[in-house]
């Protein structure tokens, strides 16, 4: 499989956590990501305050906290915002616009 850029992993958590408090093992089914990974996102999460731990240390679940659900609504958000203007921006560059140009117009 192939290794995922640092931080990708904690999106995938917080959407998998959007439906309610989940185990490891409930996260690691549901995102495909291994237990180390989990456990060392899941503790920048809690760090960043995005989620939190419940019950005991034998049967631990995981929860988003309100900045949590916030933080992965408006990721959401994004990424539909995003799937609506990709297919014109491909357009644009097989037409000819280059990536600097695309890049430079946005930082007007």
């Amino acid at each position: 499989m192939k290794r995922l850029p640092k931080g990708s992993s904690e999106p995938l958590i917080l959407k998998a956590l959007l439906t309610g408090n989940k185990s490891v093992t409930d996260i690691e089914r549901k995102t495909r990501l291994k237990k180390p990974t989990l456990y060392l996102s899941l503790n920048r999460l809690k760090r960043k305050g995005l989620v939190k731990p419940l019950g005991t240390r034998r049967r631990r679940l995981w929860a988003l906290t309100g900045k949590g659900r916030r933080t992965i609504s408006n990721r959401i958000e994004a990424e539909k915002i995003v799937q609506k203007i990709i297919g014109p921006l491909k357009r644009a560059i097989r037409l000819g616009l280059t990536y600097r140009q695309i890049q430079s117009m946005l930082s007007k």
